[in-house]
């Protein structure tokens, strides 16, 4: 006799596979429900802050970004959308540039869904963020 038909059959065919059942299959990601994997619609533009005599600070070197509106995810930190915007603009290690929510300069740890939830309550989508040249103190 053969072993493995021996043990199929003590364990009533269960082992391997061979009982004739349909073996589960693995779906491939199992539908989410958490809070945080949502897309956050992000508007990035530049600061528009004025000095007492009615012109611009130093955001007059900056260029607006060919794509303002992105499709983050929630849990998406500010850092990420800060070397983003220094890549798009080319100014990657030349520049220090302050991403601001609601006139507010944020952390570079803070959360999409942080922002949201603290600096963009009650307000409509897209969430709105500006960066300007970090200013010199």
């Amino acid at each position: 006799t053969d072993l493995s038909s021996g043990i199929n059959a003590e364990y009533g065919g269960a082992c391997n596979g061979d009982n004739g059942a349909p073996r589960p299959t693995r779906s491939p990601l199992p539908p989410s429900h958490n809070y945080s994997d949502y897309i956050v619609p992000v508007q990035v533009d530049i600061h528009a802050s004025h000095t007492e005599n009615g012109t611009t600070d130093c955001t007059a070197e900056l260029k607006e970004l060919p794509k303002p509106i992105l499709g983050c995810p929630a849990r998406c930190p500010i850092r990420v959308i800060k070397k983003f915007v220094q890549t798009k603009l080319n100014v990657e290690g030349t520049l220090e540039l302050d991403i601001l929510c609601n006139n507010e300069i944020l952390g570079k740890d803070h959360t999409l869904e942080f922002i949201k939830m603290t600096r963009w309550r009650t307000k409509e989508l897209p969430l709105l963020l500006t960066y300007r040249i970090r200013p010199d103190i």
